[in-house]
């Protein structure tokens, strides 16, 4: 018996290997695709990456340099295979293997036929992971930014990162091992501005400290930008404030004494003024005039779907669509302004934050603790929020938890108040949240403006009704 076990365990070992090989050969060969289509069009490239917010300030990016610049942005790509295949405009339908050999046929063949010119390429780094391929240094193997935008540094992805924590290592507190893996999280993605040539530039958020600290590191030319009044050659924050009554945000910046506005026709949490910024950073950097410039994200600037959407739900609700992900950050800041628009009901539905490693009891226990403050009612979803957010709650607000989206939808449907306002964020992996969005639409054309559409998606979600 022993024998046949480790020949079973070998056989296992050997299929892994090989998978690891052909895996390493497939990304090379993307690597290729990747360097041959940029020497081809030869644009400018244009990266930015972050903890969160890095589709926002694409698409706010996007609205400036449109205005002077022929620009191709990545869809649905920041990775190590989506890039590469962003470039030849081919996009995965599903995950399959067939799918991968498909796209792999086709890889050459766009070569030979993509030759679509534009002037620059506008693209996500996305860092999950602190070794290749889904690290910073891989990446940038083959993606060579003259501009490079590094938004914020939070804790995200620390299930991950955690791995760098030595086995013999003893933290004196909680705080001691936040600091140690957010410093980690910032040397990886900060390899995008600390690895620039002197000729290059790199615009950064100074009022992220851990930003700023990888900034004091780069050769590159810096453009800041952030509310610090020290700033010189940069886009300062004035002012945001919220207009609850017109669905309005507005936005005041500053630039060598000149003013600039920008007021968007929703509303959107205090930290897209540093979205905005960014995005009039970057037409500095490109010669956009910066009075045009906030023109067009007034008139084009459109927010990703599932990253603070409104909508109109059924029983005269509001929804406020946050689905796509969730991390600490992002949902004290969509607390915080759910507790600032007008509502006789407020609810949220939390999902699991996902990926979070050792850091997951202390990130939802403060959000749990923001929740008592914004919302008369809570729905919690996933083994997370149960275990840490829901003993906090329970007992002092009216809270209803479940084990999947699908149950939480079907029990909002029957018991959501009329003209309540309904906060839905969660994370991506098995959560789903925008399961709960598309059941209380009240125009269901609306279901095409949520994430995560097409076949694939549909597949993921309907795995979750019979959990």
């Amino acid at each position: 018996m022993k024998k046949k076990e480790r020949l079973m365990a070998r056989g296992k070992k050997a299929v892994k290997m090989r998978r690891k090989i052909v895996i390493t050969i497939f990304l090379a060969y993307l690597r290729l695709v990747a360097r041959i289509q940029l020497f081809k069009i030869k644009p400018k490239v244009v990266a930015l990456t972050g903890s969160q917010g890095k589709t926002s300030l694409r698409n706010a990016v996007f609205s400036v340099l449109s205005l002077k610049y022929r620009v191709k942005k990545s869809i649905k790509a920041n990775s190590e295979t989506g890039i590469p295949l962003d470039l030849l405009g081919l996009y995965p339908v599903n995950y399959s293997l067939i799918e991968w050999l498909k796209l792999a046929f086709l890889a050459p063949i766009r070569l030979l036929t993509n030759w679509k010119k534009y002037d620059v390429y506008l693209v996500e780094l996305g860092v999950d992971d602190p070794y290749p391929p889904k690290n910073m240094e891989y990446l940038l193997g083959f993606i060579k930014p003259e501009i490079a935008i590094f938004l914020n540094v939070s804790l995200v992805h620390t299930q991950q990162f955690s791995k760098l924590i030595p086995s013999n290592k003893k933290f004196s507190s909680k705080k001691a091992k936040e600091e140690f893996l957010l410093a980690k999280i910032a040397r990886e993605k900060g390899k995008m501005i600390t690895f620039l040539d002197e000729n290059k530039t790199a615009i950064v958020n100074q009022d992220d400290l851990w930003v700023w600290k990888m900034a004091k590191e780069t050769r590159a030319k810096l453009i800041s930008f952030g509310k610090n009044k020290s700033q010189k050659n940069g886009i300062r924050i004035k002012s945001a404030s919220l207009k609850p009554s017109d669905l309005a945000t507005a936005f005041s910046f500053e630039y060598r004494k000149q003013i600039f506005q920008i007021s968007l026709p929703f509303l959107v949490p205090d930290h897209y003024a540093s979205t905005l910024a960014a995005a009039l950073a970057v037409g500095l950097a490109m010669k956009v005039d910066l009075t045009e410039a906030c023109r067009a994200l007034e008139e084009g600037f459109v927010l990703p779907p599932g990253r603070m959407t409104f909508f109109k739900g059924i029983k005269s609700s509001l929804l406020i669509d946050s689905s796509y992900n969730a991390s600490k950050k992002p949902t004290l800041d969509a607390l915080e302004l759910l507790a600032k628009v007008p509502a006789k009901a407020k609810i949220v539905v939390l999902g699991d934050m996902r990926e979070l490693g050792i850091m997951a009891e202390q990130e939802h226990r403060q959000v749990a603790e923001k929740i008592l403050k914004s919302a008369d009612r809570i729905v919690l979803i996933g083994s997370l929020t149960k275990k840490h957010v829901l003993p906090i709650i329970e007992g002092k607000k009216p809270v209803k938890w479940f084990e999947n989206s699908w149950q939480a939808a079907k029990y909002l449907k029957k018991h959501l108040k009329k003209n309540s306002v309904v906060l839905i964020k969660g994370s991506q992996n098995k959560i789903f949240t925008e399961i709960i969005t598309q059941a209380l639409l009240k125009n269901k054309k609306d279901r095409k403006k949520l994430c995560r559409r097409g076949s694939y998606w549909e597949k993921q979600r309907a795995n979750l009704i019979d959990l």
